[in-house]
C-alpha cells in the first residue's frame, strides 16, 4: 500500500492500470461478494482501509472481461472528543513550544527576522475563551464552597488554576515584549515607506508586488488575533501592553512616513485591536480612601488604557491623513464592536474619518461637514460648521491662540518630504460607540 500511495503521488502513468491495480492484492486473496446478475449492487460494511474491487462481465458466449478499482474505506463522520484534561495540556504544551520562537527571535535579534516565527506563535494561540480563568480568581480560602477545580468538569471549559493563569499571563507579557522589539527594529520599507508615495505616476509600481505581505500587515494582524482573545484571561495589564503595542506602531508608520494602502489588512486589523481595547475598558469604581477623596487616577490601569486608545486613534488617523487627497472626499474605516463575554455590550461601529484640506481651503472657508439625517446607522461624524481660520502665522502661532503652547522645531514633520509644513490641513472625526474615558464615569466618587 505504501508503495502504491508513493506512485499516486508522484502521478506515475501506469498507477491506476488493471495490471498494477491487481498486483496490489496477494495469491488467492480475492473474496466473492456477489452472484452473476444484471444490478451488481453493493452494500455492505467495510472495515477502514484500502480494497481492490475486480469487477467481471460474461456475455452469452461465455467471454468474459475484467475492471480493477481501488477503493478507500473511511467513517463518513468521526467525532473528536476533547476533554478538560487535553485543553490544559495543549495550552501547556502550545506555551513550552512557544518560547522556543521567543528563543530563537532573542538569538536572532533582527527585527525583519523574527517577524515570522513570534507571529506564528501568536496565530497559533488557543481560543482563551475554551478555558475559565475566573472561577479561581473569584474563589478565596474563606468561601464556604470547596475549590473549584476540585470537581474539573471531564468535557467543556477547563477550571484553569491561578498557577497556571500565572504563566499564562506571564507568556503573554513575553510574548507581547518581543513584539515591541520587533516594531521599533524594522526598517522603513517595512512599514511601507517609499520616497515616491504621494507621486501619482509611481503608485501602479510601487505597490504592485502584493504577493508577499509586507511585516506591518503581519504584525497588525498578530495584534488583532492578541486582542481577540485576551478578555477571559481578566488581566487589564495584558490590554495597556497591548495598546502600547498599537500605537507603538501606528506610530511607528507615522514616523517613516509609511504607505498603509500596502499593508492589506493591516488598516482593519489595527481598527480591530482598537475596538477590543474599548470594549476591554471598565469604570474604575474607586471609593473614599482613609475619608479622602483622590481623583487623580492617572496611573490607573483603566487610565493608562484609555490614553493608549486616544494616542492610537490620533496616530492612526494621522497615517491615514498621509494617503487622503487635500480636498476631496472624507475618508472613513469603520470597525464593527465586537460582542461577547467579557466585554461592553456596545452596539455601532468604530469609525475614524479623515477631512484633508489645503491650507488656502482653510483659512477661507474653514470645514463643514453634513451627516446623512436619513441613514439609520450611526453617524460618522456630527454636523460640524468652522469657520475660516485667517492667516496661520509663523508656525501656526496665530491659530494656536495666547495659550503658552511649547512648540518644538526638531519635531516638525511632514507628510511628504517635499511637503512644507502647514501645507495642508487634517481633520480626524471619530465615532465612540461607547467614550473612551470610561473610566471616568459611574464611579463611586462620581469623577
Amino acid at each position: 500500500r505504501e508503495e502504491f500511495m508513493a506512485e499516486l503521488r508522484n502521478f506515475d502513468q501506469d498507477i491506476l492500470t488493471d495490471q498494477r491495480v491487481s498486483a496490489l492484492v496477494p495469491q488467492n486473496a480475492m473474496v466473492p461478494l456477489s452472484d452473476w446478475s444484471q444490478s451488481p449492487t453493493l452494500a455492505l460494511p467495510l472495515k477502514e482501509g484500502m480494497y481492490v474491487f475486480e469487477g467481471r462481465a460474461r456475455d452469452a458466449t461465455g467471454l468474459e472481461a475484467k475492471k480493477y478499482v481501488v477503493a478507500w474505506s473511511h467513517p463518513a463522520y468521526q467525532e473528536t472528543v476533547v476533554t478538560s484534561y487535553d485543553r490544559i495540556r495543549h495550552l501547556e504544551t502550545y506555551m513550552r513550544q512557544s518560547r522556543q520562537a521567543i528563543l530563537q527571535v532573542r538569538a536572532f535579534n533582527r527585527g525583519s527576522v523574527s517577524v515570522v516565527p513570534v507571529c506564528a506563535a501568536v496565530f497559533a494561540l488557543p481560543s482563551m475563551y475554551d478555558y475559565d480563568f475566573m472561577a479561581m480568581i473569584e474563589w478565596n480560602a474563606a468561601s464556604p464552597e470547596p475549590m473549584p477545580n476540585l470537581s474539573q468538569p471531564i468535557y467543556g471549559a477547563p477550571i484553569v488554576s491561578r498557577e497556571t493563569r500565572n504563566e499564562v499571563v506571564t507568556f503573554l507579557f513575553d510574548i507581547m515584549g518581543v513584539l515591541m522589539d520587533i516594531i521599533f527594529a524594522l526598517e522603513p520599507d517595512s512599514l511601507g515607506a517609499d520616497a515616491r508615495r504621494l507621486q501619482e505616476q509611481y503608485w501602479q509600481d510601487s505597490t504592485s508586488n502584493l504577493s508577499t505581505p509586507l511585516h506591518m500587515e503581519v504584525v497588525a494582524g498578530a495584534l488583532a488575533h492578541l486582542s481577540a482573545n485576551l478578555a477571559p484571561i481578566g488581566e487589564p495589564e495584558l490590554f495597556v501592553y497591548l495598546g502600547t503595542l498599537t500605537s507603538g506602531l501606528v506610530e511607528r508608520v507615522r514616523g517613516s512616513r509609511g504607505d498603509i494602502r500596502k499593508a492589506g489588512n493591516a488598516p482593519q486589523d489595527l481598527v480591530k485591536t482598537l475596538s477590543f481595547l474599548l470594549a476591554s475598558m471598565r469604570p474604575i469604581d474607586r471609593p473614599r480612601e482613609d475619608g479622602d477623596i483622590r481623583v487623580n487616577v492617572s496611573e490607573h490601569v483603566q487610565a493608562r488604557l484609555s490614553a493608549e486608545i486616544i494616542r492610537t486613534a490620533v496616530a492612526l488617523g494621522d497615517v491615514m491623513a498621509a494617503i487622503a487627497d487635500p480636498g476631496g472626499p472624507p475618508t472613513a474605516i469603520k470597525q464593527e464592536m465586537p460582542k461577547g463575554q467579557f466585554m461592553n455590550h456596545v452596539d455601532g461601529d468604530l469609525v475614524v474619518t479623515i477631512i484633508k484640506k489645503k491650507l488656502i481651503d482653510i483659512i477661507v472657508d474653514g470645514v463643514q461637514t453634513q451627516p446623512d439625517y436619513q441613514s439609520m446607522l450611526r453617524w460618522i461624524y456630527p454636523q460640524i460648521d468652522i469657520e475660516g481660520l485667517g492667516p496661520p502665522g509663523s508656525d501656526g502661532v496665530d491659530w494656536a491662540g495666547d495659550a503658552d503652547i511649547l512648540f518644538n522645531e526638531a519635531a516638525k514633520q511632514c507628510q511628504e518630504a517635499q511637503e512644507d509644513f502647514l501645507q495642508t490641513i487634517t481633520m480626524t472625526t471619530i465615532s465612540w460607540p461607547v467614550s473612551p474615558f470610561l473610566y471616568a464615569t459611574s464611579t463611586m466618587i462620581g469623577m
